[in-house]
Parts: C-alpha cells; sequence; structure tokens
C-alpha cells in the first residue's frame, strides 16, 4: 500500500497541484463527497477475515489508482512523477509510514491508512470529475471494468489493426463495437 501511495498516487497529486490543474481546497471540498463513495472496509470479524478484507480494499486502491492514471494522462508525465517521488531526490523521496504493536494492532492501522488513501483517490476522482475531465458516471464504469483503459490497449489495438484487416475495416466503421 505504501509503494501505491508514495510512488503512484501523492505525487501525482502533488504534480497537479502544482501545476494548478487542481487546487489544495478542490480535495478538501470534495472529501465530502468521496466519503460518501468511499466503501466501508469489513473490519468485524477474527484478523483472518480483516487481512482478507485489506487485501480486497488493497486492489481497489490499486485499480483505482490505474483509473486516476488514465483519466490523468498526459498531465502528470510519468517521469516527472517518479523525479516528483523522490527516486531522482531523496530530499524530495515520500516517507513511507511504520507500523507498530502486534498483529492486530497493525492491522488496524493498515485499515486507517487504507481508508485514508481512499479518501484521498476518491476526493481526486472527485475533483477531475468537476473540472471537466471525466464524469463520476465514466468513473464508476472504468473502476468496474476488468480491463483498465491505459495506452497499452490502445496500442494492441492498433497493431491488431494493422495485422488483422477485418478487425480493422470493423474498427474504422464502428469504434464502439467491442466483439
Amino acid at each position: 500500500m505504501e509503494y501505491w501511495r508514495t510512488k503512484r498516487l501523492e505525487p501525482r497529486v502533488i504534480r497537479l497541484i502544482r501545476r494548478g490543474t487542481i487546487a489544495l481546497s478542490d480535495l478538501i471540498q470534495a472529501s465530502e463527497v468521496a466519503r460518501s463513495r468511499v466503501e466501508k472496509l469489513e473490519s468485524g470479524g477474527g484478523l483472518e477475515h480483516r487481512v482478507a478484507a485489506l487485501e480486497v480494499g488493497l486492489g481497489k486502491f490499486v485499480r483505482g489508482i490505474e483509473v486516476a492514471t488514465s483519466i490523468i494522462g498526459g498531465l502528470v508525465l510519468v517521469e516527472e512523477s517518479r523525479q516528483e517521488a523522490g527516486v531522482y531526490d531523496k530530499e524530495d523521496k515520500l516517507v513511507h509510514r511504520r507500523l507498530s504493536g502486534g498483529a492486530n494492532d497493525r492491522v488496524s492501522q493498515l485499515e486507517d491508512m487504507l481508508v485514508g488513501n481512499m479518501l484521498l483517490l476518491e476526493a481526486l476522482l472527485v475533483v477531475l470529475a468537476k473540472n471537466g475531465l471525466v464524469t463520476l458516471e465514466k468513473v464508476d464504469e472504468m473502476l468496474a471494468s476488468s480491463n483498465p483503459p491505459r495506452y497499452e490497449n490502445g496500442a494492441r489495438i492498433v497493431a491488431k489493426a494493422w495485422l488483422d484487416p477485418k478487425f480493422r475495416s470493423r474498427l474504422v466503421n464502428d469504434a464502439i463495437d467491442d466483439t
């Protein structure tokens, strides 16, 4: 989770704020809507059940970052994000948070961290929708999709169109058809 937070989510948010694409106040205002969109973790039950719920939540978090990245597109280049994440400058590196205590304490801390990360991610998605880059309906559709839209998918489509004349014809005539 800390990898995705420090290398993928927060550096992109920081870059968008620095570029003026979004404002910190936008994220704060969007937090109320974001809170209503974040699913609650199943924190009841034993430790094993809580860890399983964390795994599911982490999968949704990673999926949400993939969706946000595809929406942001060229607004934040990977090299800029890597530089922002501290790959090139140790002074700018985002620090991983430490866990302490026994297993139950650490799981509780992870649950809190995941909920906080999901709130930031959802607030970002709400702000991107508010700024007209996407609609919340499209965000929900992308989150529900088994294959997120990414540039690799477009490259595959182009390559297939080059190699398969029938596919190219269908693509040119009706690009929405996903057969």
